[in-house]
């Protein structure tokens, strides 16, 4: 499969979410940011300006919202593979390109405090379509 160069970007969909490893983490919650590249051929929708022929990225954000809120991770890995996999799953893509991003954790905070700081750790993959034979 050729990889098509255009893509539908969403920036910094948030939403609040409960995962962690650490139990606290999830029984308090926090802040995720998410970005996402959606690739797929646009000309169509450019072409015919039907979003039935591109994604609907407002449906698109509310699924990454409502995934992120609801289920439970322990990895941030674990959290960005579910939502490539629900990408692809839910719209015509080709491939998806994820980033999750999250505050650390206080503890961790703490712990690096002595050397320095630590803003935010991230989680980023890329997932295409397997090709069916």
């Amino acid at each position: 499969m050729t990889r098509t160069s255009d893509r539908i970007a969403l920036r910094g969909v948030r939403f609040y979410g409960h995962h962690g490893v650490d139990p606290a983490e999830q029984d308090v919650g926090q802040w995720y940011h998410v970005d996402l590249d959606m690739r797929l051929d646009l000309r169509s929708a450019g072409v015919t300006d039907d979003l039935n022929e591109s994604v609907d990225y407002g449906e698109a954000c509310r699924l990454v919202m409502q995934l992120g809120a609801r289920r439970r991770f322990a990895l941030i890995e674990a959290l960005a593979e579910a939502i490539a996999t629900m990408v692809l799953e839910s719209f015509p893509v080709e491939q998806v390109w994820v980033r999750v991003r999250k505050t650390p954790p206080s503890n961790l905070v703490e712990a690096l405090a002595e050397y320095g700081s630590l803003d935010y750790t991230a989680v980023e993959i890329e997932r295409g379509r397997v090709a069916s034979d």
